[in-house]
């Protein structure tokens, strides 16, 4: 088990921490308890890297036609390559420490590109037509991020792609709720609509089963983990899928998108 002392469990419910934790313990706060989890010196790297992904993830939000989110895009992708031909970044609260992770962590602006070209399909309000397409999406929305974060964490990537479709899959199921209140869905279309899953039990049982057997089975395709972090994401990834499946799937239940109970308690005793 994990041994924190008074500073790190200080640094965890202190109002002084830099912009960019301060966002991720708000807004991510699953992965912000891993970076806690990981040494004090890659916290403050790992926290830019998720601050930039929060910013690129929440565009669909944040927009209010898809134009204006592509656009929104493209400014991450101009100003990061900005910053790869040694140009001054824009001002930015995220842009600059993330220009310092860059550079000291000699990361590829690749990754960083494959992320803000995951997040467009998330403008159209196309649905994902079926399980294989939702599992290229949710890879491909975490796989870039972590290959990121592994990087400056110095882990090996074995396992990566398939640790990041499930984490990916996880968090599509726990999301039901919320982007029904968007009417959006990310069910695929061949499975079932949102109206189906809140008005018909046994179909939403039977359909989230599915997902969660795919999650499941990714993590099983991964093997075992030499990284910390994957280890922590496939970990998370249990216990969520537990969680739901404690609930029966029902997505209607108000606890159904909670944290697990115990949740930070569970994950540290696996450590």
């Amino acid at each position: 088990m994990a041994k924190f002392g008074k500073m790190e469990i200080a640094q965890f419910m202190a109002e002084n921490l830099p912009y960019t934790g301060t966002l991720i313990r708000q807004h991510d706060p699953d992965r912000f308890f891993m970076t806690l989890l990981e040494p004090a010196s890659v916290r403050p790297a790992l926290w830019a890297l998720l601050a930039f992904h929060y910013e690129v993830a929440k565009t669909r939000e944040v927009v209010s036609e898809p134009t204006l989110g592509y656009m929104r895009l493209q400014w991450w992708r101009d100003a990061l390559e900005r910053l790869y031909a040694g140009n001054p970044p824009p001002a930015h609260e995220v842009l600059e420490p993330l220009a310092a992770v860059i550079q000291q962590y000699s990361l590829p602006f690749d990754l960083f590109d494959e992320l803000i070209s995951a997040r467009e399909f998330d403008l159209d309000g196309t649905v994902p037509e079926n399980l294989e397409v939702l599992k290229r999406y949710t890879t491909s929305t975490v796989a870039p991020l972590t290959k990121l974060i592994l990087k400056v964490c110095g882990d090996p990537a074995a396992g990566v792609e398939q640790i990041s479709c499930a984490y990916g899959l996880t968090g599509v199921m726990r999301a039901i709720p919320f982007m029904a209140q968007q009417g959006r869905s990310f069910v695929p279309a061949d499975m079932a609509s949102s109206d189906d899953l809140f008005r018909d039990q046994v179909k939403c049982h039977e359909v989230l089963l599915r997902l969660h057997d795919a999650a499941a089975q990714s993590l099983v395709d991964a093997g075992s983990f030499k990284s910390k972090w994957l280890r922590l994401m496939g970990d998370s990834t249990r216990l969520y899928l537990k969680h739901m499946a404690r609930l029966q799937f029902d997505v209607r239940d108000p606890r159904y998108s909670d944290m697990p109970p115990f949740y930070h308690l569970r994950l540290l005793l696996k450590l």
